[in-house]
């Protein structure tokens, strides 16, 4: 029973981090999102914030759906709940990444405090930050 469950929680957790990091990020902000970058196009999907939080409910889903299935097979065999448990990890692992190169590729919509954006002005104006 064990073998299966503490997968699922660490599943569970992995997606728990990347929520707190997407409500961090895009809790306040009521701008278009960019979800998908393409190299060659650029931008190519872009969706409201709240769409970053159902990818992640999504993996919750996922994570749970094979926990149910990972119980209700275990009686019968241990391969199938071990490759469900390792597989949720993996999911989720994914997922988390894929949130963090969302808030990476919005970093510009992302609400910032003013000290920092008066740091940014003066270090642009005197040569030492840029965009590119």
């Amino acid at each position: 029973m064990k073998t299966i469950t503490i997968p699922f929680i660490l599943s569970i957790a992995i997606l728990a981090v990347g929520m707190g990091f997407a409500y961090a990020h895009f809790a306040n902000l009521d701008a278009q999102v960019i979800l998908h970058f393409d190299a060659s196009l650029g931008p190519d999907y872009v969706g409201d914030a709240q769409d970053v939080f159902l990818i992640i409910l999504s993996g919750m889903g996922i994570a749970l759906i094979n926990f149910l299935l990972a119980r209700a097979l275990r009686d019968r065999e241990q391969f199938l709940p071990t490759v469900l448990s390792i597989s949720s990890i993996f999911i989720s692992s994914l997922i988390l990444i894929a949130t963090f190169v969302i808030i990476s590729n919005n970093w510009y919509t992302i609400p910032i405090n003013e000290w920092v954006l008066m740091q940014r002005i003066v270090l642009m104006k005197s040569g030492k930050y840029s965009y590119y």
